[in-house]
C-alpha cells in the first residue's frame, strides 16, 4: 500500500513538472502563485513520496524478523507451546529464553531427520552467528523431538535457521530477554 501511494505521489510530481514547463498558464498551475510555492510543494511531495516508499521497504525487512507463530500441543500428556511451523519444525518454549542463561528445549519435527543443525543469528548483529549440531532424536514416534541447549550471549530477536544435511528446512524467530 505504501509503495502504491508513494508511486502515485511521484507520478503527480512528474505531471506537475511537465505542466510547469509545457503549460505554465493552465488551470492546474494557477494554484501556485509563485515559483517558490511550486518548488516548496514539489519538495514536500517528493519527501512524502520517498518516505512512503521507504516505509514499504522497511516493512518488508521487518517482516523477515517477525517472531514466529506460537502453537499449542501436548507431549506425554503435558501441554506445551512451541514456535515455528505447525507442520514442519518448531521450538518448544517451556521457558522464556534469557541472555547468558542456558535455554534447554527441544526441536519438534513431524518427519524424522538423521542430522539437524542450527545457525543462530541476532537481528542487528553484534555477535557472531552461532552454529550447533543437534543431537539424536528422543523418540521414534511423531512428533520427533530433538533436545537442544543454547546460551544466548545477547538479548534481542534471534533467528534459528534449522538445516538438515546442509539444506535449510525452516526459520524460527524468537525474542530473548
Amino acid at each position: 500500500m505504501f509503495l502504491f501511494l508513494g508511486g502515485v505521489i511521484l507520478i503527480l510530481i512528474v505531471i506537475f513538472v511537465i505542466l510547469y514547463f509545457f503549460a505554465p498558464h493552465s488551470e492546474m498551475m494557477h494554484a501556485f502563485k509563485t515559483t517558490r510555492s511550486f518548488v516548496i510543494t514539489m519538495l514536500v511531495m517528493t519527501s512524502v513520496g520517498i518516505y512512503l516508499m521507504g516505509a514499504h521497504f522497511n516493512g518488508l525487512h521487518e517482516a523477515k524478523w517477525r517472531t514466529s507463530w506460537l502453537y499449542e500441543t501436548t507431549f506425554d500428556e503435558k501441554p506445551v507451546v512451541y514456535a515455528g511451523s505447525e507442520s514442519e519444525i518448531g521450538l518448544v518454549l517451556n521457558q522464556e529464553p534469557q541472555k547468558d542463561i542456558v535455554f534447554e528445549s527441544e526441536l519438534v519435527t513431524w518427519k524424522p531427520y538423521n542430522e539437524l543443525s542450527i545457525e543462530l543469528t541476532r537481528k542487528w548483529g553484534g555477535v557472531e552467528p552461532i552454529e550447533m549440531t543437534v543431537s539424536g532424536q528422543k523418540e521414534n514416534i511423531p512428533p520427533y523431538r530433538y533436545p537442544i541447549a543454547i546460551t544466548f550471549p545477547e538479548d534481542g530477536i534471534w533467528k534459528l535457521e534449522v538445516k538438515s544435511e546442509g539444506k535449510q528446512m525452516n526459520e524460527i524467530i524468537i525474542e530473548v530477554e
